[in-house]
């Protein structure tokens, strides 16, 4: 009988806020690991049609969390992407 070991928080992640959290878990992303298994996309593009203060700043800061890197990391190429998104 062991313990189960309990799953980090969205919030433990670089650049995700309680918000954005919030935001995350209502689209059924609860955990780090069910965020690092999501099309980033889509689901940045999910979060802008919700949430009219979702910019593009938002994609940087999940693609950061998911690499475990702060969001102006983000190279220039997929910020010039993510502006065609």
């Amino acid at each position: 009988m062991g313990f189960k070991k309990k799953s980090a928080s969205l919030e433990s992640l670089p650049n995700l806020s309680k918000i954005s959290s919030e935001w995350l878990r209502e689209l059924g992303v609860r955990t780090p690991e069910e965020l690092k298994k999501q099309d980033l996309d889509v689901l940045y593009l999910t979060l802008r049609s919700r949430h009219h203060q979702v910019t593009r700043l938002m994609y940087y800061a999940l693609w950061g969390a998911v690499r475990g890197v702060h969001w102006n990391l983000c190279p220039e190429k997929e910020r010039q992407r993510v502006a065609l998104l």
